[in-house]
């Protein structure tokens, strides 16, 4: 006998034969509908459930496909609507005013709540949003849509604001550095540095550091690449490695090195900026890739500025070795040298 296999007509696949999906305690039966020649051409087949409704419990719960031969790809579960009981009157609410937004924030917004209902914030989820309604907290987000941050509110809320908490410890960091700076400006101003003749200068011109070994520099340079290539990216180590070996192999100065660091962070960033695309509006998502080019630049002044600090602390403490070997108190005075007068 020979086996007969259709190729066209309408699926007829038994219920009991179709994917199986694992709802909680209990399972759905799924049965295939479709053309057959929509399976015979590998594209998706529409399901639907052929048994009984699975009752599902208060909280979490988890969904999940089957061992079988059938491939879930998309599920959509769905159920009749709840009414809220004892609200007197219908859920839900409405926006009378959106407010004004901020950096990390929205003020000023005003809502009309008929019952409970979900606020939702249409900004990426994120677990640092807060809000308050009439002042006072509603606690941290939930995702809800995908994306949003939302909390749940009840008939009553009508002003709501919301914030970005993790600004406030930004705040006090800035606070803390602009605090810093202005006390390490007073103290640049009222103290000045001691005179250091400048050939013991470690930025001074003059004869640069020794040159490394071919080989030595390389070794260097493999090692930077990789603890680089952690810090900033691999495609960085890739570049900052080969840079460091070429600087250990020629002796570059520290005074080159600070000055390149300069003229890149001043100069070379600020125009890559300037002369980039503009963000529209402020909510063009890929400006950052578009001024990428002005990261990497910053990347390797920051690198030449680190190499530079090296530098400065070797010849400081060589410096250091120097000085206290030949302090000018420690200089014996040269003896008079003999000499014979004409009779």
């Amino acid at each position: 006998p020979r086996a007969r296999v259709p190729r066209r007509g309408r699926l007829a696949i038994p219920c009991a034969s179709g994917p199986r999906l694992a709802v909680g305690p209990g399972a759905l039966h799924l049965g295939p509908g479709g053309a057959i020649e929509q399976l015979d051409a590998g594209r998706p087949v529409r399901s639907v459930t052929c048994g009984a409704p699975v009752a599902l419990p208060a909280g979490t719960t988890t969904v999940r496909a089957l061992a079988g031969p059938w491939r879930l790809d998309h599920v959509r579960l769905r159920s009749a609507a709840l009414r809220a009981a004892g609200t007197g009157g219908p859920a839900g609410g409405r926006v009378l005013d959106p407010g004004t937004g901020g950096r990390g924030k929205r003020d000023g917004v005003r809502v009309a709540v008929a019952g409970p209902s979900w606020l939702v914030y249409g900004e990426s989820y994120n677990r640092g949003w807060r809000a308050t309604c009439d002042g006072r907290s509603l606690g941290a987000p939930v995702p809800l849509q995908g994306y949003a941050n939302a909390w749940p509110v009840d008939r009553g809320c009508r002003a709501v604001a919301f914030s970005f908490a993790p600004n406030r410890a930004l705040l006090a960091g800035d606070a803390i550095s602009l605090a810093a700076c202005l006390l390490l400006l007073a103290l640049l101003v009222a103290r000045r540095p001691r005179s250091v003749p400048a050939d013991l200068t470690p930025l001074a011109a003059g004869a640069g550091p020794a040159r490394w070994p071919v080989r030595r520099a390389l070794v260097a340079g493999l090692v930077a690449a990789a603890v680089l290539g952690f810090v900033f990216a691999l495609r960085a180590g890739v570049v900052l490695g080969p840079l460091v070996a070429l600087v250990l192999w020629r002796g570059v100065p520290a005074r080159v090195l600070a000055l390149t660091s300069g003229a890149l962070l001043a100069v070379a960033v600020p125009v890559l900026y300037l002369a980039g695309p503009k963000a529209a509006d402020g909510y063009q998502t890929n400006w950052a890739v578009e001024h990428i080019a002005a990261h990497w630049v910053a990347v390797l002044a920051v690198s030449a500025l680190g190499a530079a600090l090296w530098r400065t602390l070797t010849a400081g403490r060589g410096t250091a070795h120097l000085s206290t070997a030949t302090a000018p108190g420690d200089v014996p005075a040269p003896e008079p040298a003999a000499a014979a007068a004409p009779r």
